[in-house]
């Protein structure tokens, strides 16, 4: 799994920073610093160590959204932006590319790999030609395949470390998908949509089992949460499906998710992956799960999402979050050790006036809670209202 990114001359950041991945990452800030920028990283990654064109990943792949190369580029200047990626095994992909600012494809620039016993790379030479990292020799007729160099030098090691690297990637936006008040069988199964939407396939799939234990452990959180309220997946019209809340009272009622309050909908896709499992390695990149959720419950939201790490060694989250109660819930295991300081990384995204760009800044949690370093006003709006209604209320 990857342990940590180093990036540089990307997006909002000019020099380089360091985000070290736990198993729950969770970047924090205010708005326009960068921290989307941040998210899209693994998916740049993933797409360019399965590329198999001339530019360095894919821009056009869901999550990415990415029309022009150049918007990659801090200042959209021409200078190289640069990623290294290392994983728990010592193995590392380090690469920089360029934009063409006439027509907008990506190059390779400089290009490293390593692992812990050998490390082999190409730096730029004169003209288009290249140079060997370690004897300097020059060595002609270098292209890439994304991030994999053609010559037989570097090809098979290059693929080595590749492979080594490998990750899934699931990525669910700030706007999941709204479903359809009736859901055909099979339809979101090629999905790579980045709302969230193939979590119903699932779910539709996991009520065909015997022992649906899926459809019950989603069902469990939202009767927690959400005043006795079940998750059930109506089959009366199989092929065709509905999703509905129902409430197990004497009235017994059932309403089809469409009709239901749409924090339900919304949260659905990101409770749904939280109970899902883990084949291989994957990060799940969530851009503001609590969204449309009502504060009391973002914190057991925090919960389900980060002790669904605990037993299954292939899931990581890179999480993006505006929500204090979700930062204070994590901070909380902790200090109650149902979670390690190994288990979670906090990271504030700030923005340097002075400097034009962002940087990203560790925020450290102790064992018992509490933090080395907190960023000036971000979440302190509610001490501040409170103390401006106590000055109102006592002025002569």
């Amino acid at each position: 799994m990857i342990k940590n990114i180093r990036f540089s001359k990307y997006k909002i950041f000019k020099n380089e920073q360091t985000l070290s991945l736990k198993p729950v990452t969770v970047i924090f800030g205010k708005n326009n610093s960068g921290k989307s920028a941040i998210l899209k990283i693994p998916s740049i990654l993933h797409s360019a160590l399965n590329c198999q064109s001339a530019e360095v990943f894919d821009p056009t792949k869901n999550e990415l959204h990415i029309e022009d190369m150049r918007n990659l580029v801090y200042g959209q200047r021409h200078r190289a932006v640069s990623f290294c990626f290392e994983d728990n095994n010592e193995n590392s992909l380090e690469f920089s590319f360029y934009v063409n600012e006439e027509n907008g494809h990506s190059k390779i620039e400089r290009w490293k790999a390593q692992n812990k016993n050998e490390k082999i790379g190409l730096e730029p030479g004169e003209d288009d030609e290249r140079h060997d990292l370690i004897t300097k020799n020059p060595v002609p007729g270098v292209y890439f395949n994304g991030i994999t160099p053609s010559h037989d030098k570097y090809k098979l090691f290059a693929q080595q470390i590749i492979n080594a690297l490998r990750f899934n990637i699931d990525y669910i936006g700030a706007f999941r998908w709204l479903p359809y008040t009736f859901l055909q069988s099979n339809t979101f199964k090629s999905c790579e949509e980045n709302d969230g939407r193939i979590n119903y396939q699932f779910l539709i799939d996991d009520s065909k089992t015997v022992n649906q234990e899926l459809l019950k452990k989603v069902s469990q959180w939202y009767e927690t949460n959400f005043n006795g309220w079940k998750i059930k997946v109506n089959r009366d019209r199989d092929p065709v499906y509905s999703i509905e809340i129902e409430h197990p009272g004497e009235e017994r009622l059932n309403i089809n998710i469409t009709d239901a309050g749409v924090g339900i909908a919304q949260s659905l896709p990101i409770v749904t992956r939280a109970c899902r499992t883990c084949d291989e390695p994957t990060i799940i990149v969530l851009e503001e799960p609590e969204t449309h959720l009502h504060p009391a419950a973002h914190g057991n939201l925090a919960e389900l999402i980060a002790l669904s790490t605990k037993n299954d060694c292939n899931k990581s989250y890179l999480v993006e979050t505006h929500s204090i109660n979700f930062i204070l819930r994590l901070r909380r295991l902790i200090a109650e050790e149902k979670l390690s300081v190994d288990d979670v990384a906090l990271y504030s995204v700030e923005f340097d006036e002075n400097e034009c760009c962002s940087k990203l800044v560790s925020v450290e949690i102790n064992k018992d809670g509490s933090v080395n370093y907190w960023p000036e006003g971000v979440f302190e709006e509610t001490l501040a209202e409170s103390i401006a209604i106590f000055e109102a209320q006592n002025k002569e």
